[in-house]
């Protein structure tokens, strides 16, 4: 059968290159996946397992066409073609005579399949095998029987092929490069080429290339393209600044980010590893709430092809109860104490040391009026309760 997994990766070669600091550069050197050639003489037969990939018109004016296609798989999704070489070696010319021609390259429009049947002319084509007639024999025919009306009307490529036997031909340029950017941008219409004589009036211009099964010297595609490296976003929190101390719960988050080649689709606000909003466009800011006594925030910038940074934390304390401020007036024998705010007044004895002093509630609202004690010092602290 005409086919080769690119599971074979000794059949690869790959080629890297300098280039600028977010792409490189590289070549591939992919085996054909699957080839054969359709018979006007012979039209329901199927030459998929021949050995020879017989091409243009023979001596009886029976026109044969070669189809060809090729694994992709190897080269990295996004990648830019830059180029696309085929290259075919003849390994036969007719006797007595060949006619020398130019053969083209159309891109193919419809999907086929290879076959297995072997013969100078093919055999009788099982089902599901590609003939003149059908892309699939029995399922599925072609719009003209000959490939010819399912393919592009403009050549991709042509090359003038002589009667030296053993010379490798080359089919390239911008068409072939844009025919393999097409099937990178969408698998799915890879259906491979159509090669044909463009002087298949003349008898003796056939020439047998060498084919899959031959297993030397059968067509390759060399593919040189280039992979750009999608650098990430940058992102830092703007505001509150690490460190902050706030006294009501609501604020305003806000981050700067920026990205050098894609651009920033979004920017993500997290507290802790709780997303609290985003934002899509600049400048990027949400409105949050403080609830605990610290909050960690972080943003995190996505590009528009999916990369992502995330931000230095930026630590913030919510303390909602501002440091009271005690207010004492001697007034003769007595001590006039005043504080503001949801404070109760305590007291100790003792210069509070950390498990040290004990401290003990003053009852009453502001003022409080105490009697001044002269035995000793006292101390006196406003606290939350």
């Amino acid at each position: 059968m005409k086919t080769k997994s690119l599971a074979l990766t000794s059949s690869l070669f790959l080629g890297l290159f300098f280039g600028p600091p977010d792409a490189h550069a590289a070549t591939v050197i992919l085996p054909v996946m699957a080839d054969t050639f359709i018979i006007s003489s012979a039209p329901d037969n199927n030459a998929g397992g021949n050995t020879l990939l017989n091409l243009g018109t023979d001596g009886q004016g029976g026109v044969r066409r070669g189809l060809l296609r090729f694994d992709l798989s190897a080269i990295p999704a996004g990648a830019t073609v830059t180029s696309a070489v085929l290259r075919l070696t003849v390994v036969r010319i007719p006797f007595g005579g060949p006619m020398n021609s130019n053969f083209k390259l159309y891109r193919l429009l419809a999907d086929w399949s290879g076959g297995t049947q072997a013969g100078n002319s093919g055999a009788p084509a099982a089902e599901g095998e590609v003939t003149w007639n059908s892309r699939l024999h029995g399922t599925g025919g072609w719009t003209v029987p000959g490939a010819a009306s399912d393919a592009e009307s403009t050549a991709s490529a042509s090359q003038f092929v002589n009667s030296i036997s053993g010379v490798t031909y080359e089919w390239a340029g911008a068409g072939v490069a844009r025919d393999v950017q097409d099937w990178m941008n969408e698998p799915g219409s890879n259906f491979g080429w159509l090669l044909r004589s463009d002087n298949e009036e003349s008898r003796r211009t056939a020439r047998a290339f060498a084919a899959l099964e031959s297993g030397n010297n059968s067509g390759t595609l060399e593919i040189s393209y280039t992979v750009r490296t999608n650098l990430p976003p940058t992102v830092a929190i703007t505001n509150p600044t690490n460190g902050a101390v706030f006294t009501t719960g609501a604020i305003v988050i806000e981050a700067s980010a920026m990205d050098t080649d894609s651009g920033v689709a979004m920017v993500q606000f997290f507290d802790g590893t709780t997303l609290i909003g985003s934002d899509t466009s600049a400048p990027y800011r949400i409105p949050a709430v403080l609830t605990n006594v610290n909050h960690t925030f972080t943003a995190v910038a996505v590009d528009r092809e999916g990369a992502s940074a995330t931000s230095s934390p930026v630590v913030v304390r919510y303390n909602p109860y501002p440091a009271p401020v005690l207010q004492i007036i001697r007034s003769n024998q007595s001590l006039i104490i005043h504080w503001d705010g949801p404070y109760i007044l305590e007291s100790t004895p003792v210069l509070n040391h950390p498990g040290t002093s004990i401290w003990t509630i003053v009852p009453g609202t502001p003022p409080v009026t105490l009697p001044i004690i002269t035995a000793s010092n006292r101390y006196f602290r406003a606290v939350h309760p």
